[in-house]
């Protein structure tokens, strides 16, 4: 059986299926894809597992989560950035970059309980100049949030959530419809091969992205943490309660059901 999994087409999610490559034989066929599409294909059947946002686990029945491996971080994260032109208190209309539900219902938990307003969300191609024209902030995520540079003010959402809860933050999980135990030792020694070669991934992919090897080192070891602890699960737990009382996130009592 060759198996069918999506991952985030961002650098972040690389060292997820690093190890993939060294398998003696094809039996993973790895796609790419921004992550709430990832998420629609694992729903409709289209992939064996994908890593897919926290968010699309929460509100589907049926999903599997491969206990381990994630993406998450504990402070800064870099990647995951709220560019703003006017005083984020004071953000009327926000542009959202929609390739990760997860953000985006970060961004705007952020933006309710960290400065007390709740501006309309547009959805908008992920071209930061153009969002602002549009906009009063604009959200960034994964590869074009590193590119877009410091020039103009930004929020990172990573150490936002931090300063409101203390709390690491949750981003993605490998979702699969059905445990299977050969898949998840796949995905396992994969991700345990990845946290081991992130400087090396850094330096084989960075220039791929448009982004510099060195500066992608310390995003990839430092602010992308790759482990499900248990102090991430309690920040989950946190964000969707969150999320909940702002009628962001309609999860009816799920919680995450874990494949072994």
């Amino acid at each position: 059986m060759r198996y069918r999994v999506g991952v985030m087409e961002y650098l972040l999610g690389r060292p997820l299926v690093y190890g993939l490559q060294s398998l003696p034989e094809p039996v993973i066929d790895v796609q790419t894809d921004v992550p709430s599409r990832i998420g629609d294909r694992v729903l409709a059947g289209d992939l064996d597992a994908g890593l897919m946002p926290a968010v699309q686990i929460l509100e589907n029945d049926g999903l599997w989560v491969l206990p381990g491996p994630c993406v998450a971080c504990d402070g800064p994260v870099e990647s995951i950035r709220l560019y703003h032109k006017v005083p984020l208190e004071r953000v009327e209309r926000v542009a959202l970059d929609t390739s990760s539900r997860t953000s985006v219902l970060l961004a705007q938990v952020i933006l309710r309980d960290a400065y007390g307003c709740a501006p309309e969300a547009v959805r908008a191609h992920p071209d930061r100049d153009a969002m602002l024209e549009a906009a009063d902030a604009a959200l960034l995520i994964g590869d074009p949030a590193l590119r877009a540079g410091d020039d103009v003010p930004y929020e990172d959402l990573g150490a936002a959530w931090h300063r409101l809860t203390g709390m690491p933050f949750v981003f993605a999980m490998w979702g699969m419809r059905s445990p299977d135990p050969a898949l998840a030792e796949l995905l396992r020694a994969a991700w345990r091969d990845g946290k081991r070669a992130v400087a090396r991934i850094a330096e084989e992919r960075a220039a791929e992205h448009g982004l510099d090897a060195a500066q992608m080192t310390r995003y990839l070891a430092r602010s992308i943490r790759y482990d499900l602890t248990p102090e991430a699960l309690r920040g989950l737990r946190e964000f969707a309660t969150r999320a909940e009382a702002h009628g962001l996130l309609r999860r009816d009592g799920r919680w995450l059901r874990f494949a072994d």
